[in-house]
């Protein structure tokens, strides 16, 4: 993208916006000011006449003769006799003088020919270069036609015209000035930080994520300039979390698969037709196996949560019936190996939730117990109401437990313990799935432990 074209896009567009204004200010103070100044000039008149008509109701004539010296209003009260010779303007109050008067006779016998019980407008020239505008209205008072009449002058406006026409040409000229050297600084400054910011993508497009994009200019500029480096922060973390993934993975399938290798060549090699040998052999081949195919899974499931692509069904369902499932697996498969279990749960406890993720998560606490539980193997599982009146499941072993440091972080997505060993049961990376769906129904959990003293993992189903 051309930078320079910005520039001057800016440039020309403020340029623009200023002729518009200036073109307004012409139009409405040169073209329209006639037409403006006789509707201000209009209104005031008729104002005023509606005010000489309240003050003559209140009596207050002082009021009338103030009103007429600060607007320059002519006012005339009269009232119409008839005499021998025909009918004559009886004058009640007035503040022209008495040739005035006489001059505007016809004016006031025209007026109250048109007037009849109406009001009106009207300019009339009375100058080659003066114009006279006039407002009457007429009341009844006491069964007799009061006549209320303003007069105002109309004061010539070419000479106005030109003085505004001189006033404005000079700023017309001064201000497309200041906008020319407005319009170069503000395009500067509103080009310059995009054009950083352009040099600073071209480097993080070639993979350079050593940069960081200054969070300076206006507020549009700095808003991206910070996504752009909560981007690049977000790019490193994958990456990191890439390569622990990296390291993980292979660690934990290294093992497995190592054992079968070992186990399918004594099984060629030693077992021959020793048929308990070879169920032996293939026993633990069939376990590791098994530990595989559930590391596997376990990742697949990690990975689509993490990028909130998995789906959750929801449903209701008892967790009890899943707690009792469990006690009869794992003391069928671990009390042979030296384990006890103790389940203690209520009658009922129906949840709103996927129930294979549920039991997903309570399997993999269970599992992680059955791993850290060392010379003390034996391991608690409960589902109580606690003391703020919600259920709450408790996962306790008597193991080798985990140290503070460690605590904050054993949720976190492949975090090995700095006292870890190879999985007993589970995948390894369980407790990271654990997270992922108690997150997903904002249930509360953590943890409490102590070292060589074991740890209760917890779940507050509120």
């Amino acid at each position: 993208m051309n930078f320079n074209s910005i520039r001057y896009k800016v440039m020309l567009r403020f340029m623009l916006v200023l002729v518009v204004i200036f073109m307004l200010i012409w139009l409405l103070q040169v073209l329209f000011y006639d037409k403006i100044y006789e509707t201000i000039k209009t209104n005031e008149v008729e104002s005023v006449n509606n005010e000489i008509s309240q003050y003559y109701d209140e009596n207050n004539f002082e009021g009338i003769l103030e009103l007429s010296n600060s607007t320059g209003c002519t006012c005339i009260i009269f009232t119409v006799e008839e005499s021998e010779s025909g009918q004559y303007a009886s004058i009640l109050f007035s503040t022209a003088r008495t040739t005035d008067i006489q001059r505007l006779g016809a004016d006031l016998g025209e007026m109250i020919n048109k007037l009849g019980s109406d009001t009106t407008v009207e300019f009339t020239n009375m100058e080659a270069n003066n114009t006279t505008l006039t407002y009457g209205q007429v009341k009844v008072i006491d069964d007799e036609n009061v006549y209320m009449y303003t007069n105002a002058i109309v004061s010539p406006t070419d000479s106005t015209v030109e003085v505004l026409s001189f006033t404005l040409v000079i700023i017309t000229l001064v201000g497309l000035i200041v906008t020319v050297i407005l319009s170069v600084f503000l395009s500067r400054n509103i080009s310059k930080p995009i054009m950083e910011l352009s040099e600073q993508a071209k480097k993080l497009s070639k993979g350079n994520l050593d940069i960081t994009f200054h969070t300076s200019g206006y507020s549009e500029v700095q808003q991206l300039s910070k996504t752009l480096n909560y981007s690049i922060g977000e790019i490193k973390k994958g990456q990191d979390i890439q390569k622990e993934v990296i390291q993980n993975v292979s660690h934990e399938l290294r093992t497995p698969l190592t054992v079968i290798k070992s186990y399918t060549e004594l099984l060629q090699d030693y077992s021959g037709d020793d048929l308990q040998k070879r169920q032996e052999h293939l026993k633990i081949i069939a376990e590791e196996t098994n530990r595989l195919e559930i590391l596997v899974n376990d990742m697949i499931d990690l990975s689509k949560m993490q990028m909130d692509t998995m789906t959750y069904k929801n449903e209701e369902f008892n967790l009890v019936d899943s707690l009792i499932k469990f006690e009869n697996h794992y003391k069928k498969e671990y009390e042979s190996k030296g384990y006890t279990f103790s389940f203690v749960y209520p009658k009922k406890f129906i949840i709103s939730a996927d129930k294979v993720r549920i039991e997903q998560v309570v399997t993999n606490l269970i599992n992680n117990a059955v791993n850290y539980s060392a010379d003390n193997k034996n391991i608690s599982v409960k589902l109580f109401k606690n003391k703020d009146k919600e259920f709450e499941l408790d996962v306790v072993d008597k193991g080798i437990g985990i140290s503070v440091q460690d605590q904050e972080k054993i949720f976190d997505r492949h975090f090995r313990s700095t006292v870890s060993k190879r999985a007993v049961a589970g995948s390894g990376i369980g407790l990271a799935i654990v997270k992922q769906i108690l997150e997903h129904y904002n249930f509360k959990f953590g943890v409490e432990s102590e070292i060589g003293k074991g740890s209760k993992f917890f779940i507050k189903f509120s």
